[in-house]
């Protein structure tokens, strides 16, 4: 989608708002200069009205009146947006312009009577207007729920993306959300449960058909697939308990780490900190060298450590029968050796010109080639020749199965000895800070000793049923080989077994396209995401005083930001507002063009609390032209005069639009005042580098240029 103009009537002080969008792919910057309190929250919440009603709106405005509160009692008040946009869908691109409109009646102070909402889509063609038909099932399409932060984002909540003002679950619904938004998964998850269902339905009708035996099979797979479906659906509950637990006890934490009055608590939670980091840090290298170890039971090296005896026999004996020729050969051989002999297996005398003498060499001359059981001695001699080669290659190295089986385990004494000293310093710490006799202490205290005891039995029961779960994979692909031995035996209906096969094709076409977005799609966001952000907030993993390492986006969909050594940086305590501003931004950006959408980004007051040089980075990341085969996009930023401070260069090349919006209401700082009987926003076509009548103010300085004009649009 491509914005192309605005118009609002009526909508809070907005009375008469005209602004056209910059369709320059060279300049993508729509500046719109409004100082706080100017309409810019007013004109964001009109364009979410206009595009998805009110359920578009954030829940503290979803009830709020939409005319101006100044309206007088008993006067009806038409509110209406019009926007103007490029879309491309199945049809083709075309032109739509989009109304929406509802009248209000102020009664009282507090209470507005509402007329139904008005909406209406026209597609703009050389010969007029064509109304599209269901109009709010054509906006979901243009603008769907689940990217209304994506699209239009406000720049004093853009931070809930990665703030710890959310708590991680619905911080990983946010992100997650908007990417199986962006990438299509939920297209694609509607599509797997049809397919799923009709190959589940193919399946039934095809052991209808093929007999108990065939039935039977089919049930069992019908029974593993649910039980596994359930088993993830348990774990995936599990896990979102465990995450609310944990955010739980992070705030407990933070609260308890912000008492430090409190005798020596800060020196007892610096150590718990501590505590916790290196039982975080031994735990992961335990966990690799389990892996490690676990590994080493699957390799050849662990036959050579248990039966090193057998495996040399074994290769001498193949040495031997190929030294002696049987290997490439045939058991004929054994004959040949009768022949020289002179005497049969049986006993019996093989004299020269014997009829059976004549009769063994006629078998001999029949018996040629090489049979399957030689052949499997003569790859077994070189394979084995080659792993005897690679053993003693790894012997040499001080790499062999003992070796290296010694060193993990090695590995994983001194850790679990680490762990338990630090468990053991770590139940200290929480007994001395029990005794701080502080009411909220002590309740803080017992809700993180409870909080942990819950997260024990949770992650208890989530390996439990994660044990559960491998198995029952096991189960469904024993289920699934013994169904399709019993289908090749069967006769069955040619029609129904064609069907049931394209249904299993389709579906498993689906998952691979699903795992692809989901794990190669999300990473390729991920490592934008990361250069993006390190490039805005100028960080180089590779300097020694770096704080931020990388981003990544784990398999639960969290944004993770660490440090250059791998430490997890906590959302609240280590990472700044601008960070996290810039990281949200970063996300959505890195989405958007993985995902090649072409769509507005709409921001309220994106570089608040921002300054220096990360406020002109940021800038300029965020406004950069498109390039190379990259999806065209339009941004459109909504700056105070403070914002646009020190960035006025970058807005100068990269706006194809500029404007300002004024209201009355700031007479005070107005260098002329309107006079106007109630407040109201107008709108002028000042840049960032010019001022009017209508949006002079006195504190600008000498770089604005006055124009002795209303220039008014």
């Amino acid at each position: 989608m491509k914005l192309e103009r605005l118009q609002i009537s009526d909508f809070k002080l907005l009375k008469k708002v005209d602004i056209r969008f910059s369709a320059d792919a060279s300049r993508p910057l729509t500046s719109i200069r409004a100082e706080n309190g100017s309409g810019k929250t007013s004109l964001l919440l009109a364009m979410l009205w206009a595009f998805y009603g009110r359920s578009g709106l954030p829940k503290h405005a979803s009830a709020m009146r939409l005319s101006s509160t100044a309206r007088p009692f008993g006067a009806p008040v038409d509110v209406k947006t019009m926007i103007e946009f490029e879309y491309e869908g199945y049809g083709g691109r075309a032109r739509y312009r989009l109304i929406r409109s509802v009248e209000e009646t102020p009664i009282d102070v507090e209470n507005v009577q509402r007329g139904a909402e008005r909406l209406h889509v026209y597609r703009l063609t050389d010969a007029g207007e064509e109304s599209v038909p269901n109009p709010e099932t054509f906006l979901r399409q243009v603008v769907p729920n689940n990217l209304r932060e994506v699209f239009f984002t406000n720049g004093d909540d853009v931070q809930e993306f990665m703030s710890g003002r959310v708590d991680r679950v619905n911080r990983q619904g946010r992100v997650h959300e908007a990417i199986k938004a962006l990438l299509g998964l939920d297209q694609l998850y509607t599509a797997r449960a049809d397919i799923v269902a009709a190959d589940r339905r193919f399946r039934n009708k095809l052991s209808a058909e093929g007999g108990s035996d065939l039935a039977d099979a089919s049930n069992a797979l019908n029974q593993a697939e649910d039980l596994t479906e359930q088993r993830k659906s348990e774990i995936i509950e599990l896990e979102s308990e465990i995450g609310r637990i944990k955010d739980k006890q992070t705030k407990w934490e933070s609260e308890l780490l912000a008492m430090t009055d409190i005798g020596d608590l800060n020196q007892i939670n610096s150590d718990l900190g501590e505590c916790d980091r290196g039982l975080r840090a031994l735990q992961a290298t335990m966990d690799t060298a389990l892996s490690e170890a676990r590994n080493e039971l699957s390799g050849e090296e662990l036959s050579w450590a248990l039966i090193p005896t057998a495996l040399e026999n074994g290769i001498k004996l193949l040495a031997d029968l190929a030294d002696r020729g049987i290997i490439p050969g045939t058991s004929i051989e054994v004959v040949r050796d009768r022949l020289d002999e002179g005497i049969c297996l049986c006993g019996t005398l093989l004299p020269d010109g014997s009829d059976a003498r004549h009769l063994l060499e006629h078998l001999i001359d029949e018996h040629q080639r090489v049979d399957r059981s030689q052949e499997l001695l003569t790859a077994a001699h070189h394979g084995a020749r080659f792993l005897k080669s690679s053993h003693d290659a790894l012997l040499e190295d001080g790499r062999s199965f003992v070796d290296r089986r010694t060193h993990h385990l090695l590995q994983i004494t001194l850790a679990t000895d680490d762990i338990r000293k630090l468990q053991e310093r770590r139940k200290h710490l929480l007994s001395c800070r029990e005794q701080i006799d502080e009411a909220r202490v002590a309740v803080l205290t017992s809700d993180i000793k409870g909080a942990q005891n819950s997260l024990v039995e949770r992650d208890r029961k989530l390996a439990i049923k994660r044990h559960e779960l491998e198995n029952l994979e096991k189960k469904v692909t024993e289920c699934q080989e013994r169904l399709r031995k019993k289908e090749r035996t069967a006769f069955l209906n040619n029609a129904l077994r064609a069907n049931a096969s394209a249904a299993g094709d389709l579906k498993q076409l689906v998952d691979e396209a699903i795992r692809s977005l989901e794990v190669d799609q999300v990473q390729q966001v991920a490592t934008l995401m990361s250069d993006r952000f390190l490039e805005i907030v100028g960080s180089d993993p590779e300097l020694d005083a770096a704080i931020f390492g990388s981003v990544t986006i784990n398999k639960e969909f969290d944004i993770e930001v660490r440090t250059p050594t791998g430490q997890r940086l906590d959302f609240d305590a280590e990472i700044n507002g601008a960070s996290q501003r810039a990281l949200t931004l970063a996300f959505i950006w890195a989405l958007m063009e993985v995902a090649c959408v072409e769509a507005p980004r709409i921001i309220d007051t994106p570089l608040g609390m921002v300054a220096g040089a990360v406020k002109t980075r940021l800038t300029d990341a965020i406004t950069t032209p498109p390039s190379g085969d990259g999806p065209s996009y339009q941004v459109v930023l909504l700056l105070t005069r403070s914002e646009i401070r020190d960035v006025e260069s970058l807005i100068d090349v990269r706006a194809g639009v500029m404007c300002t919006m004024t209201c009355s209401k700031d007479a005070k700082d107005l260098a002329y005042p309107w006079g106007q009987d109630e407040p109201q926003v107008k709108i002028c076509s000042c840049t960032h580098r010019q001022s009017c009548r209508v949006c002079a103010r006195n504190y600008d300085d000498d770089t604005i240029e006055f124009r002795d004009i209303e220039a008014i649009a």
